[in-house]
């Protein structure tokens, strides 16, 4: 029987201002260097509630102290507490989520006086069946590791969807784990040119994936504000009032 398993992703948002997407062609990168270059910005999103928000994201801009974050919007739609983890550690609270119309793309922002890594994006145009890709998150607790931690895979590209369903174009393999919808996918160059959302799973194996190309969400950002305030409310209501700026971080949980 064929199955699809939908990852998570989360993180907040407010105005969205997105640098241009880089086109020209660049060094590749040693894989080494692509997974600790993604590690500073890629977040792991989780709920107060084991099990809900359970997703990752990337942080794809920042304006003053305020930072921007992609994830997936299945990972964010809902009404639970959800935070936002940063690889330094700090938890933010998560009070609004605004999906992107037609899309499994959310769009997330946090407030923080902190330093910290933003994604170098680029369009997927460019890219080709058996070209490298990188994609990286926070899987779910297993009976193995049983704490979230970084993880980052390699992959190849195998194609584009047909019609795409939300979104989702880029094909690719790699054994994609649950808690990393919403995750940064990478080019041979570090870039992030796309969102890592859902994986196609047979006989418990994952033998695809699927992404949304950035250049996706570049051309409908400007629908963000207009069109998804009333999809915004069915799916994230905000939590409670935003705090006001700068939000403080939430400590995380210590265990007992």
């Amino acid at each position: 029987m064929k199955k699809f398993y939908s990852t998570i992703l989360a993180t907040s948002i407010g105005a969205v201002a997105i640098v241009s997407v880089q086109t020209l062609p660049a060094t590749a990168l040693d894989a080494t260097e692509i997974g600790e270059k993604a590690k500073g910005f890629t977040v792991m999103i989780s709920g107060r509630v084991s099990g809900e928000c359970e997703g990752s994201g990337a942080i794809i801009e920042r304006q003053g102290e305020n930072y921007t974050v992609l994830t997936a919007n299945h990972v964010v739609a809902t009404t639970g507490e959800c935070f936002i983890q940063t690889a330094d550690g700090t938890r933010y609270k998560l009070y609004e989520a605004r999906p992107v119309p037609g899309t499994d793309v959310a769009v997330l922002n946090f407030q923080s006086n902190k330093n910290y890594a933003v994604a170098q994006t680029a369009s997927s145009q460019n890219l080709r069946p058996g070209s490298v890709l990188y994609f990286a998150g926070y899987p779910s607790p297993g009976p193995v590791n049983t704490k979230r931690s970084y993880t980052f895979y390699d992959a190849r590209m195998t194609g584009r969807t047909q019609d795409p369903n939300e979104g989702y174009e880029l094909s690719y393999t790699g054994s994609a784990l649950p808690g990393m919808s919403g995750g940064p996918l990478l080019d041979s160059n570090a870039r992030l040119v796309g969102i890592h959302g859902k994986a196609d799973i047979r006989s418990q194996v994952a033998v695809a994936n699927y992404g949304v190309p950035f250049e996706v969400f570049l051309a409908r950002r400007g629908t963000i504000n207009r069109d998804s305030q009333s999809n915004s409310a069915q799916r994230a209501t905000p939590i409670e009032p935003p705090p006001p700026i700068p939000s403080e971080p939430v400590p995380a949980p210590v265990a007992a």
